[in-house]
């Protein structure tokens, strides 16, 4: 029965550090994606912008033709 008092100590020694380097793997692939989200939600803003700004010049040059 002595023998197994430290089993405990030795799983955990073992176990903590894998499930923390799991946390961090996991967190770095959340930040990753929402950094990726973020690009792309960046992306259809400017274009947005870019169609309005498109519009107006064709509304300026529809104008000018008349």
């Amino acid at each position: 029965m002595r023998k197994w008092k430290g089993s405990y100590t030795v799983e955990a020694a073992v176990i903590v550090p894998i499930m923390i380097w799991m946390m961090a793997a996991v967190m770095c692939m959340g930040i990753t994606l929402v950094k990726d989200v973020q690009m792309q939600d960046e992306h259809k803003c400017v274009e947005t912008m870019w169609e309005v700004e498109d519009f107006y010049k064709y509304q300026a040059v529809k104008e000018v033709v008349k």
